[in-house]
């Protein structure tokens, strides 16, 4: 039995709570552990479209939905200090600079408060540089030429606001994080929540919990699992008003061309794992009747020959860790970011990257141990790192850190 911590843990999310997140984000295992858990979600102050997805409802947890920043400043200011207050929420540099206003609330609001703070990092791949970065934007505004004056227009107003507002720390106070739980770093988080005294402790990516518990057969079955991003029906794309380059329907009969290809070259069947975000029942419609999993990622890549993608994902992590083959497939009318990091994983991985209209037959690719090693250790687990669930290490690191006073 562990002992019962007298400690509350909030968690900070930007979109409604889900059951996947429920699960992924540890609450039953922090229940187990004495903690009296809350789910603060602030989406209508940040980010109000995410409410338009489709959401199953948490077995456990009853999220408060925070309706205005009066009632999030009331809730903050009644936070003890034996409370700690974790954020997923606003945490990456971009949102102070796409959003100011309502970031600057936020903070203020924030740096109030009397508990520890710390931030979760969930997973990471590889980064396009900023060569890329502003390649893309060049190629978007090309596209669009009449969003050019106006973004200029509001670029330069947001620079020069920044140099006011940034300008000292007492224009918008940040509060440095007590703690910071990550896979493989933190290079994700807004620098300036990082200080001197920010406990980073590196733990592994959530997503590798499922290596962890998903049985692992001896002799794999003839099966490609390929794991479906949703493409452009992604609710990301809407929740963050992204314009994805082609209509769904086009997407599925290339991605179907593609399977087509594989199957005949290699005679495997193809099970689809749904993205966790797929609603079950809706992707079936998009695979020409394949067969599609619900919630099953690890346990289909567990028992696979082989994996196939169309789409960047932090699932590529599960991949690597079950060491399984992996062909990618590209198109000139995916997003030209998404492009771009398939020719990286591509690279990183040592994996074939093949056009969705080729007609050459494909052959089973092998694991290069080497680059698999190389990005384990970058982006899922770093070596010596502890070797059980991620949400077990955080309570671990919590009930230490309560014995520690925290300064003011």
């Amino acid at each position: 039995m562990f002992r019962k911590v007298a400690m509350r843990y909030i968690m900070i999310v930007e979109s409604p709570l889900t059951r996947r997140d429920e699960a992924r984000l540890g609450f039953e295992v922090l229940h187990r552990r004495g903690l009296e858990t809350e789910v603060w979600d602030i989406s209508r102050l940040v980010l109000p479209i995410a409410n338009m997805q489709w959401v199953e409802d948490p077995k456990i947890t009853k999220p408060i939905l925070i309706k205005d920043f009066h009632q999030f400043e009331e809730m903050v200011n009644r936070l003890s200090s034996s409370d700690v207050l974790v954020l997923s929420a606003g945490i990456d540099e971009n949102f102070s600079r796409s959003r100011p206003t309502v970031a600057e609330k936020y903070w203020r609001i924030l740096a109030q408060a009397r508990c520890r703070i710390g931030a979760l990092v969930i997973g990471s791949i590889p980064a396009l540089n900023t060569s890329e970065s502003r390649g893309l934007a060049l190629r978007a505004l090309c596209r669009r030429p009449h969003l050019l004056v106006s973004r200029l227009g509001t670029r330069i107003v947001r620079d020069r606001a920044g140099e006011r507002k940034w300008a000292t720390a007492s224009s918008q106070p940040i509060p440095e994080l007590d703690f910071v739980w990550a896979g493989t770093t933190a290079a994700g988080i807004d620098p300036r929540l990082i200080g001197d005294a920010t406990r980073v402790v590196y733990i592994h990516t959530l997503d590798y919990d499922q290596v962890l518990a998903v049985p692992h057969p001896e002799v794999a079955e003839p099966l490609t699992t390929f794991i479906d991003c949703m493409g452009p029906s992604h609710p990301d794309y809407l929740t963050h008003s992204i314009h994805y380059s082609m209509p769904m329907a086009r997407y599925r009969d290339q991605i179907c061309e593609a399977l087509d290809l594989l199957e005949s070259s290699l005679g495997f069947r193809t099970v689809v794992a749904a993205h966790p975000r797929a609603e079950p029942g809706s992707m079936e419609a998009w695979y020409g009747g394949r067969e599609v999993r619900y919630r099953e990622t690890a346990a289909l890549l567990a028992r696979s020959s082989l994996t196939a993608m169309a789409d960047p994902s932090t699932a590529v992590g599960l991949v690597v860790a079950l060491r399984k083959p992996l062909v990618l497939f590209t198109s000139r009318n995916l997003q030209a970011e998404n492009r771009l990091l398939l020719r990286k994983f591509s690279h990183e991985l040592d994996a074939p990257l093949i056009r969705v209209d080729s007609k050459r037959p494909i052959r089973l690719p092998s694991v290069n141990p080497v680059a698999y090693a190389r990005y384990m250790e970058r982006y899922v687990k770093r070596p010596g790192t502890p070797s059980k669930a991620f949400w077990e290490v955080a309570a671990d690191d919590m009930e230490r850190a309560q014995r520690i006073p925290r300064n003011p």
